[in-house]
């Protein structure tokens, strides 16, 4: 399977890219560690690679559970500011809509992640609600943002 809008295209993970995703994650693995959320039990992923001009450029990953889907996402750091990342959202919105059919898709991005909230907005999702962290005076300190969007907002 393989998507593609303009310079960017994304395709389910293979062997075949392994060592170029090994090599770009490392090159950018301190600024995506502290974002990644560990898989939801029980939800089937489906993993695809970024792909800027041909070449793999991050990944973005697809975590579906009961006709749902949570997507996250990266991309090199060294790319940014070219839309990768919002083309490669859209290419795996329309896909889990058109092709999966799921109904609804969410993305839970840290609050402090302002390049990751344009991405999403700019990609037709809608913040839905905040999760605060325990424990801080009256749970005013913001963890994630949950943003959120539905075939019909295609």
């Amino acid at each position: 399977m393989n998507l593609s809008q303009g310079l960017v295209s994304i395709s389910r993970a293979t062997t075949h890219d392994s060592a170029k995703v090994k090599e770009v994650y490392d090159r950018n693995a301190h600024l995506i560690e502290p974002y990644r959320l560990a898989p939801e039990e029980g939800a089937v992923l489906k993993v695809f690679n970024i792909f800027w001009q041909f070449h793999v450029c991050g990944q973005i990953v697809l975590q579906i559970k009961d006709n749902k889907g949570v997507i996250s996402y990266w991309v090199d750091s060294q790319l940014s500011n070219r839309n990768i990342a919002t083309n490669a959202v859209i290419l795996l919105k329309e896909y889990a809509f058109d092709v999966l059919n799921l109904s609804s898709l969410e993305a839970y991005i840290l609050s402090i992640n302002e390049r990751s909230i344009r991405v999403i907005e700019k990609s037709g999702f809608y913040k839905t609600e905040s999760v605060y962290k325990a424990n801080t005076p009256a749970n005013s300190s913001v963890l994630h943002l949950i943003y959120k969007t539905q075939p019909e907002d295609l």
